[in-house]
């Protein structure tokens, strides 16, 4: 069912959206122990609007920061970046060389001065195959335009070694670090299945592209499904704070829609965008989780993560527990997938995410001794506490709904070992 907004909520949103940023910048400035270092943060989507005033609107309304295959003047005008999927480049990457040269030449001549670009898309889910064309496109683009950000998508797990090229998902992943050099790592992973489950190498996933980006020093994004189809769900809120959430918790530094705009095939549910132009509850729900990745995206832009586990008894595959060494120990009353992160200054972070798109949970969470809370990092204006801390045993009490996830400052005065 399609729900459009009156005017007078349109006007609160925009209210709301500036509020947010304001505070976002003011807490980064002002925050407990000084200024935090901030970056940006990439919210975007897959199958944009079409090239109208009102259409990019709409998108920075929702909280989109990121114009994906989109229009460098309008995404200027309303305060967004932009990624630009344009023909020259996309033919050079189908036969790069010599013939193809000149058009890179001169999209990186008409795009790259422009105060909105951000970088070129040059191709989705390629065939390790690809990968030596995909690499000299995306050198030369960098050695011409150094800042610019030429923007490549891999596979999921779930693809076949046909499809990679490859013997092992490893494999592919690895070779695409090693012979491309991206400078931004990303793929899609479509785990909400009918029924109510969800794949069960979602998590595994995860791990490998943590696991490459960081190995290679190089941001790690995630394409996540809100646009039901094929076998896949509808999504719920709480679906989507989950692969929101627990891609955060991993230290993901981009997330991108699938997709915003109505999909023309009829195994395609209504996107963010109805087919027709309207806007559906999807677009709310958007918006209302973009609103709160707005507020901790500069914080999140700046942090590494050191160590990520599952409190579950059983970790999901190809993931792990905590060790003696985390900062969570145990966790009643529900599982969390645990992110901790460190920022440029040596502040350490834990990002707590419910491991359940399903049920929400009342947490008792035991910290390792020497570990303490020091503030939650605000998603919104006017939030009411959530956190109650006890000093012995060093316990938190934590409420989460389905799939949500909190980002907490924290101290860790444990006493490290010494150098033998």
């Amino acid at each position: 069912m399609t729900r459009l907004m009156p005017t007078d909520r349109l006007s609160s949103a925009r209210l709301v959206t500036t509020l947010l940023l304001a505070l976002t910048s003011a807490f980064a400035v002002v925050g407990c122990g000084g200024a935090r270092p901030t970056g940006f943060f990439p919210l975007t989507y897959w199958c944009g609007p079409p090239a109208e005033d009102a259409r990019y609107k709409e998108v920075a309304e929702c909280g989109f920061n990121l114009a994906f295959n989109g229009d460098p003047n309008l995404a200027h005008k309303y305060g967004m970046k932009v990624l630009v999927a344009d023909p020259r480049v996309l033919a050079a990457v189908a036969k790069p060389g010599s013939e193809t040269a000149p058009g890179l030449d001169a999209a990186v001549k008409d795009l790259a001065g422009h105060a909105a670009f951000w970088g070129f898309y040059l191709k989705d889910e390629p065939s390790a195959a690809k990968f030596a064309d995909l690499a000299y496109v995306n050198q030369y683009l960098l050695a011409k335009a150094p800042k610019c950000v030429p923007y490549m998508n891999l596979f999921p797990t779930y693809a076949s070694p046909e499809q990679l090229g490859t013997r092992t998902y490893e494999e592919h992943v690895e070779r695409f670090m090693t012979e491309v050099k991206p400078k931004v790592l990303s793929y899609d992973h479509y785990a909400l299945m009918e029924g109510g489950k969800e794949r069960p190498d979602y998590f595994q996933n995860m791990e490998i592209i943590r696991s490459a980006g960081l190995r290679h020093d190089v941001p790690y994004w995630f394409i996540f499904l809100i646009t039901p189809h094929f076998s896949y769900r509808d999504p719920s809120e709480g679906d989507l704070r989950w692969q929101i959430y627990t891609a955060l918790a991993y230290g993901y530094k981009g997330l991108v829609y699938f997709t915003y705009w109505g999909v023309n095939d009829k195994r395609f549910g209504e996107a963010i965008i109805a087919r027709s132009g309207q806007r559906t509850s999807r677009y709310w729900l958007a918006s209302k989780l973009n609103s709160e990745v707005n507020m901790l995206g500069p914080i999140l832009a700046m942090l590494r993560s050191t160590n990520v586990y599952h409190t579950a008894e059983k970790p999901p595959e190809g993931t792990r527990g905590p060790g003696p060494e985390a900062m969570v120990q145990s966790v009643d009353g529900g599982n969390l997938v645990v992110g901790e992160l460190v920022d440029p200054n040596g502040r350490h972070y834990l990002f707590l995410a419910n491991a359940s798109p399903h049920e929400g949970a009342a947490l008792e969470i035991t910290l390792a001794e020497g570990v303490r809370v020091k503030e939650e990092l605000p998603r919104g204006p006017l939030e009411p506490d959530r956190v109650t801390l006890q000093d012995r045993p060093p316990h938190m009490m934590l409420n989460l709904a389905a799939g949500d996830g909190r980002l907490f400052e924290v101290r860790d005065e444990r006493k490290k070992p010494e150098n033998r």
